[in-house]
């Protein structure tokens, strides 16, 4: 189980969470996450189709990850130099380290990621993923791994950004050699429409919750800003009721 995830550092660690908490219909009960850059948002709900599927794809949120993103705003992917560290991934339920990670990144003629972590059945596993880097257009460096899973008789060496190491799986691999799917593609109109909502009250400070007042403009964001993410929340909370009731829901100040 994925579940929140921190980096822990010689300086200390740097927790990964802000999630929100919903109700799993499946036996496992366990909640599931989107990572949105650094921080964590579930998805989805006791209405999301995908839970009831027996034969549903495993979901990136169930899954332990590690983002290469993480690494290089924690400006640890610098060119030449050499970074040790560790990584944890914590139960949502009680904060207990589910499992963890040490890593070793070396950036020099040969650049690369040496990763040591538990199996399935708490063995000792270690790998080495080799990294690359792509020059943006508006300069500096962005760095991405290279997917060690074998494919048939080669390497896969799929460019990504986030690895996965999925239930039951012994070695890291990209989204698609592990065959995962977002918890989101198993979502019908109205849960997705309710989602994005959502995200969107979180996006302000606000809580997920429907019912209570819209949150209030953040600081050093612009009124014209706020007032679009206002209007398309207010919109998406339409379209998830007209998808519930099976019809049109009227806009506010429309005729009824």
């Amino acid at each position: 189980m994925a579940g929140l995830s921190r980096f822990v550092t010689k300086a200390g660690y740097a927790e990964r969470s802000g999630h929100i908490p919903f109700v799993c219909t499946c036996s496992c009960s366990r909640p599931g996450y989107r990572r949105n850059g650094a921080r964590g948002y579930s998805v989805g709900n006791q209405n999301s189709g995908r839970w009831s599927s027996p034969d549903a794809k495993t979901t990136v949120e169930e899954c332990h990850s590690i983002d290469i993103l993480a690494w290089s705003r924690g400006r640890q992917m610098r060119p030449g130099s050499c970074y040790t560290g560790s990584w944890e991934w914590l139960r949502p339920s009680t904060g207990d380290v589910a499992n963890m990670m040490h890593y070793s990144i070396e950036l020099l003629c040969n650049p690369h990621v040496r990763i040591h972590y538990q199996g399935p059945r708490g063995e000792f596993q270690a790998c080495c993923v080799d990294v690359v880097s792509t020059c943006p257009n508006y300069g500096g460096l962005r760095w991405w791994f290279l997917c060690p899973a074998i494919v048939g008789s080669r390497a896969c060496q799929r460019r990504v950004r986030k690895l996965y190491l999925a239930p039951g799986q012994k070695s890291f691999a990209c989204r698609r050699c592990s065959d995962l799917c977002y918890t989101s593609q198993g979502e019908d109109d109205m849960t997705r429409a309710l989602s994005k909502a959502q995200a969107i009250r979180v996006r302000l400070g606000g809580s997920a919750a429907m019912s209570p007042s819209f949150p209030p403009k953040p600081k050093r964001m612009r009124w014209k800003t706020y007032r679009l993410l206002r209007a398309r929340s207010e919109e998406l909370w339409r379209e998830s009721l007209s998808a519930a009731l099976g019809g049109s829901f009227p806009a506010a100040g429309d005729a009824v």
